[in-house]
């Protein structure tokens, strides 16, 4: 189970044109607290206290690893969750945009880089933040996207201009609106903090940002073209 947010934040950090990506650390840390979010939406993931608890019934991935992950270490907060599933976490994603025939990963003078074969997906998640951030009282699942893209560093990119002045406004007041309580505002405000937290942290890593979050060239010639799947 491809969760629905994570994978239009990934298709967010593309750009339709050149597909040049702008992934990183802060989008890979991102894409946790985006599948929870949609977890505790569609009741898969309730939270019991400060832990995670899967509800039964809760089936695919990410569902079935994090069910997997709480029987193996004991109870999950969402800063485990994101500390645990983020290193990687594009891979994941990045797959399941090849697999669907949105981008290619092809060769270029001995680098891997991507080519973007159907724009349409990335055109209409580019569509869709601008609507959220017109819309005056998104409902949860659309700020959380919003929210999850500019902590991600892939929103600021699609709000550039004089025309794009409100909804840079409006996205900063969205950033410090009051949370709405429940479970799912819970997740998405203790997931940001941790997915801030922990990519300043990857940030000190001295390998190269490829390699922190899983991107190097073995992997992306082995997952879409020999079949090998994401870590």
């Amino acid at each position: 189970m491809i969760v629905a947010t994570a994978t239009d934040l990934v298709l967010c950090a593309v750009d339709a044109g050149s597909g040049r990506a702008r992934f990183g650390p802060k989008l890979s840390y991102a894409l946790p607290v985006a599948e929870l979010c949609d977890l505790v939406q569609g009741g898969s993931v309730r939270l019991d206290g400060d832990h995670l608890a899967p509800q039964p019934g809760a089936t695919g991935d990410p569902a079935a690893a994090l069910t997997e992950l709480d029987q193996a270490r004991g109870p999950l907060t969402v800063p485990d969750w994101v500390r645990l599933r983020g290193p990687h976490c594009i891979d994941r994603y990045l797959i399941a945009a090849v697999d669907a025939g949105v981008v290619q990963v092809v060769d270029h003078n001995g680098r891997k880089v991507l080519r973007v074969a159907d724009a349409g997906p990335i055109d209409q998640v580019t569509r869709r933040l601008l609507t959220v951030l017109d819309d005056p009282e998104p409902g949860f699942a659309d700020a959380a996207f919003v929210l999850l893209a500019d902590i991600a560093r892939v929103a600021r990119t699609h709000l550039h201009g004089r025309d794009n002045r409100k909804r840079r406004t409006r996205l900063s007041a969205l950033r410090h609106a009051a949370g709405s309580g429940g479970d799912g505002d819970a997740v998405l405000r203790t997931g940001i903090n941790a997915a801030v937290r922990l990519s300043r942290l990857a940030g000190t890593d001295p390998r190269t940002i490829d390699k922190q979050i899983g991107l190097t060239p073995d992997v992306k010639a082995a997952a879409p073209f020999l079949g090998g799947g994401a870590r």
